[in-house]
Parts: structure tokens; C-alpha cells; sequence
């Protein structure tokens, strides 16, 4: 289930100022789970590389914000491609999934 799926159903019969409400609930929903989801994967794998080898937990921070960095260059060029050519991720050809 999309996580605005809740809402499409009901979209039409909402009133204008209930209907604002929930974009902005919405809005900072997306926001606040960016930054958990973010945070978790950052933090979560380094502490587990952190508990199997002898490095220094700040080097493996730096190590996975790189691969995060990775990530949101992949988020970047979905966006722009579904965007600019109205491809979908699953058949976008850039897209890190299809590489994997």
C-alpha cells in the first residue's frame, strides 16, 4: 500500500481546507521519514562493521556517506529521467537495480 493511497481514495470528497491539511501532514510525514530513514542507514551499518572489525567508528560514518551520497545520486537521476522522459524506475536503464 502507497503511503498515499489513504488519502487518493477520499481526495474528491474532502473539503478544500481538510484537503490542505492533509498534503501538509503528508508533506512532513515524507520529510520526517527522509531524515529516520536516512539517519538508519547511515548509523545502523556502520555500528555493525564497527562491532566486526578494528576500525575507528568516525571512518566508517565517513565510509557510509559516500555510499549514501551514491544512493541519492541513483534518487536524482530517477527523478529527473520519470520527470524529463516519464520513465518509471523499474525500466529506466540507469536505474542501480537493473545493474544489480
Amino acid at each position: 500500500m502507497h503511503s498515499s493511497e489513504s488519502v487518493s481514495k477520499v481526495i474528491t470528497d474532502l473539503p478544500r481546507g481538510e484537503y490542505e491539511a492533509q498534503k501538509t501532514l503528508f508533506f512532513f510525514g515524507q520529510i520526517l521519514w527522509g531524515l529516520v530513514w536516512s539517519l538508519l542507514a547511515i548509523f545502523i551499518p556502520s555500528l555493525f562493521f564497527w562491532t566486526l572489525i578494528d576500525v575507528e567508528y568516525r571512518k566508517l560514518l565517513i565510509v557510509q556517506m559516500i555510499v549514501f551520497i551514491i544512493i541519492l545520486l541513483e534518487k536524482l537521476i530517477n527523478i529527473s529521467i520519470n520527470l524529463i522522459l516519464e520513465v518509471g524506475t523499474e525500466s529506466n536503464i540507469f536505474s542501480f537495480g537493473i545493474i544489480a
